[in-house]
């Protein structure tokens, strides 16, 4: 090889290096912000596409528009927020306007942490913990048993709810924070899809201690996370 290749050879070595290190110095997109209503551009009233194109530069996988396994049209993106990643989900109504958004921890090793609903329940308060700062602290929690799971449901101001889902045939458990009204058909990889009737009707505000007929509430203060838990049998 002629001094002349080995330098072009080099040389073209070197620019490939220094552009490697540029791209893995490239700023992140800032964390989108959390509030009541969603996270980053994905909010509850917004036009879905309208709303994905402003996420492209988080994530270029909000190009991707279309139907879910529900359906409805969605669009799925992978961001950091609250000091974890976060797989966030929105989905949008016969009207193309987002009517809710979910966002999965990613990251977090809940299997390990979580040996049965107790346990599930009390990752579902320390997930809801990463977002007392944007969201404020839970007013409130509420316990849905179904046949193949148990649901912890710890309620923000605004409307915003931390999910800890626990499924003792799997002795798995599951965690989201979701934003639009919780319901009452399995949501794909979630569970909740209802009315917000059926949402208040399993609501207990944490300072009250009065117990619903057929119920039993734990004493103040000998419950792990400090709230009142109404347990409300699923309808067989």
């Amino acid at each position: 090889m002629s001094a002349r290749r080995a330098l072009l050879a080099v040389s073209g070595i070197l620019l490939a290096a220094t552009a490697a290190v540029v791209a893995r110095q490239a700023p992140l997109p800032p964390a989108p912000a959390v509030t009541a209503t969603g996270i980053g551009p994905l909010r509850l009233g917004s036009d879905l596409r309208a709303a994905a194109s402003q996420a492209l530069p988080l994530d270029p996988a909000a190009a991707q528009v279309g139907p879910g396994c529900d359906m409805r049209e969605q669009v799925a993106i992978s961001v950091r927020g609250a000091g974890i990643e976060l797989a966030v989900m929105a989905m949008a109504g016969s009207d193309g306007r987002i009517e809710e958004v979910v966002a999965l921890p990613r990251g977090l090793d809940i299997a390990a942490a979580a040996a049965d609903a107790g346990a599930c329940r009390l990752q579902g308060a320390r997930f809801a913990e990463r977002f007392r700062g944007a969201l404020g602290a839970p007013q409130g929690e509420s316990h849905l048993r179904k046949p193949v799971s148990d649901e912890f449901v710890l309620h923000f101001p605004g409307g915003a709810a931390a999910l800890a889902r626990w499924f003792p045939g799997g002795a798995s458990c599951d965690l989201a924070l979701v934003f639009g009204p919780l319901r009452a058909d399995p949501h794909p990889g979630l569970g909740a899809r209802a009315g917000q009737a059926d949402q208040k009707a399993i609501f207990t505000p944490a300072w009250n201690d009065r117990p619903m007929p057929g119920t039993a509430v734990p004493q103040r203060g000998t419950d792990p996370i400090g709230m009142a838990l109404i347990v409300v049998p699923w309808p067989t």
